[in-house]
């Protein structure tokens, strides 16, 4: 009981966990030796297996290493990181949730080829309606004001805000 206060204090003495590791090799070895008998209630059989992972999973020193470094990279991660990582976790565990990620994608690149098409499309048509625009211009500047208008005069005119002549 002194021992389990100090180790509570000071998780880094030595001498207590090596006390500890003892007394639960002991503990462990009288567990072996009472399940050895054959006249054993089956009961008893789901209560070890329940603790007895636990019980190894809890003396392996890397285990607790690694995940105390896991937590230790983890608090250090920005809230949009750990959202980021939360919803990764999320997506990359279920099979149903990687299916409907995977139609989202699918779903938002079309979108995406589809506007840019679109786009593309529309910008070939502007470029026809100014061509059509500007010939018109030509033919009525030389049938209304006599006029000849080229190309070069022309984009002059228009981008001083004018008409010309």
């Amino acid at each position: 009981c002194v021992c389990v206060s100090v180790c509570v204090i000071d998780p880094t003495t030595l001498g207590c966990f090596l006390l500890f590791r003892a007394d639960n090799v002991k503990l462990y070895e009288k567990l072996k030796f009472v399940q050895s008998y054959p006249s054993r209630p089956r009961g008893a059989d789901d209560a070890v297996s329940k603790y007895s992972a636990d019980y190894e999973e809890h003396l392996n020193p890397f285990k607790a290493f690694s995940n105390k470094e896991k937590q230790r990279k983890y608090s250090s991660l920005s809230s949009i990181d750990k959202f980021t990582l939360c919803l990764g976790k999320l997506v990359l565990s279920n099979k149903y949730a990687r299916i409907v990620f995977a139609i989202w994608a699918v779903v938002l690149h079309l979108l995406i080829f589809v506007v840019l098409y679109k786009y593309s499309h529309h910008q070939v048509a502007r470029g026809n309606l100014a061509e059509v625009c500007m010939t018109q211009f030509q033919h009525h500047m030389h049938d209304v004001h006599h006029q000849d208008v080229g190309n070069e005069v022309m984009l002059g005119a228009v981008g001083a805000g004018g008409h010309p002549g």
